[in-house]
C-alpha cells in the first residue's frame, strides 16, 4: 500500500511561507486539506502565489 503525503491548511512550503487556504469540507483532524491552486504565502519573496500538486 502506498502512503502519500497531502498538504493541510497552516502547512509550511519548500519557500519558508505557508499554506492560506484549505478545504472546509477535507478536513484531517479538525484541519483543512489544502488543494491545487489554494493560496500560499512566500518567506522568500513575502508575496502569496498558488499551491501547485498533485496527489
Amino acid at each position: 500500500m502506498t502512503k502519500k503525503m497531502l498538504a493541510l491548511k497552516g502547512n509550511g512550503t519548500t519557500t519558508g511561507g505557508y499554506v492560506l487556504d484549505g478545504s472546509e469540507s477535507d478536513l484531517e483532524d479538525g484541519v483543512p486539506y489544502a488543494y491545487h491552486m489554494a493560496r500560499a504565502s512566500c518567506g522568500n519573496c513575502d508575496q502569496g502565489g498558488p499551491v501547485v500538486g498533485t496527489a
